[in-house]
């Protein structure tokens, strides 16, 4: 029997085997349709369903023979297996190198901010002379107080890490060539080095030293032991310190030096700590020790400051004008701990003096005075015999407890309390001028001759 087959809706384009017919867009990207798209696309497709196509008559497909399949032997498994051939070694996934490298370079890079190209030199200049980072660590300067820890770390790095070694040897030769001549001139001094330079004898007076000459002689015989950057005038220096510390081959330690380094073991055991007998960290004992420390300080700062209140209230009393001597044309005194000033005119400047600006009371004698201003105030006598404090500074003064702004003024009492910044005075006044200026006020008053 022939069977027809009815094809499907008709489209724009149809399938390779002319059963079925599909619309395709031949657009990458598809775009969203506008609303009368969608209605077009509807009414259409509504028109479609109504009118179907014309069939095509298809041909009858003859049958085929039916062919058996013939069974297919399987091969028997080999008694004796070939051995199994090893398979490749499992690879290390990328991310956990980098984790392992990362966790080495960690310390390395830590601090690598600190680090300059002249540490780098010096570093390797001492350990390469020395061949001991704790003879480094004891003899070279660097930039930054970095601990042994530090430079050991430092030095693994420089060795077995290639980025960072890399990077330090091309900012080493990148320096300016006066730089590292100067740096390479502070190299340390080696073994070998000093066992060269103590052959020298030392002349027998004291005050004499062996000529430049030998130095530049020795050193050109043995150019090969010595540093390269070694010079005659840095063996000289460097064999007068041996001098000094008795390290020559003809010298002999005094018997009064051998007395003062003979000790008593208690003495001995005095000087042991069990920090360097027990090198461990425990971090609570630290905290618990900084918290103590911290204590003591606070309570040392409080009882400072009760001492200068003390201070202050017996020279209110009159203890501070009892002890103070008034010398002739001293009008008054501004006393402190330590200094204290002598007021013999009628107007006096103070503040801190500097080579372009100059004072009448130089306010850093008394003690540490890095926030007082230059031009810090005036005290002056009135023609009443009022004295008057004057602030010119940005930073408040303070009488008695009392603030006295930028610009303002004070009357300053007997035994007046000045606080200026971190520093203390009480001013004093003279009590024998202080009467013979009212005197005179008084006379003028009266109009007595």
């Amino acid at each position: 029997m022939s069977t027809e087959k009815p094809e499907d809706m008709c489209t724009t384009e149809s399938s390779p085997s002319g059963s079925s017919s599909r619309r395709v867009s031949t657009r990458t990207i598809k775009r969203k349709r506008f609303d009368d798209e969608i209605l077009e696309s509807s009414m259409s497709s509504s028109s479609l369903v109504g009118t179907p196509c014309k069939q095509e008559k298809t041909e009858p497909v003859p049958p085929q023979p039916i062919v058996k399949a013939e069974p297919v032997e399987r091969p028997k498994p080999a008694e004796n297996p070939p051995e199994s051939v090893p398979s490749e070694k499992k690879r290390v996934p990328v991310k956990s190198k980098r984790k392992k490298l990362k966790a080495r370079s960690y310390a390395a890079w830590r601090d690598h901010g600190r680090w300059t190209p002249q540490d780098d030199l010096l570093l390797i200049q001492g350990v390469q002379q020395t061949f001991d980072i704790q003879h480094v660590f004891w003899g070279i300067k660097l930039s930054t107080r970095f601990t042994l820890k530090e430079l050991q770390e430092r030095w693994h790095a420089l060795l077995y890490d290639p980025v960072l070694s890399v990077k330090a040897t091309d900012a080493i030769q990148q320096l300016n060539p006066e730089v590292r001549s100067r740096l390479e001139k502070k190299a340390l001094f080696s073994g070998d080095e000093e066992s060269l330079l103590a052959t020298i004898p030392a002349p027998e007076k004291a005050d004499q030293k062996p000529d430049l000459l030998v130095f530049k002689q020795v050193l050109d015989q043995n150019r090969s032991r010595f540093h390269f950057a070694r010079t005659p005038h840095s063996l000289l220096k460097h064999w007068t310190l041996m001098r000094h510390c008795h390290l020559l081959e003809n010298q002999c330690v005094p018997m009064e030096k051998l007395q003062e380094q003979l000790v008593n073991f208690s003495d001995v055991e005095e000087n042991i700590h069990d920090k360097d007998l027990k090198d461990t960290f425990d971090e609570t004992l630290d905290l618990e020790l900084e918290v103590i420390h911290r204590q003591r300080l606070q309570k040392v700062k409080q009882l400072e400051q009760e001492v200068d209140l003390l201070r202050g209230a017996l020279d209110k009393c009159g203890g501070a004008a009892a002890s103070t001597d008034f010398g002739l044309g001293v009008i008054a005194i501004l006393k402190g701990r330590t200094v204290q000033f002598l007021m013999k005119s009628r107007e006096i400047s103070l503040g801190r003096q500097t080579k372009d600006n100059q004072v009448d009371v130089d306010l850093a004698k008394e003690g540490p005075a890095w926030k007082v201003s230059r031009r810090q105030g005036m005290i002056r006598c009135r023609e009443n015999g009022d004295f008057i404090l004057i602030n010119e500074a940005k930073r408040p003064l303070y009488v008695d407890g009392k603030a006295v702004l930028k610009n303002q003024k004070a009357k300053l009492n007997h035994n007046s309390v000045v606080e200026i910044s971190n520093l203390r005075f009480v001013f004093l006044v003279n009590p024998n001028e202080e009467a013979k200026r009212k005197h005179e006020i008084n006379r003028q008053i009266s109009g007595v001759p």
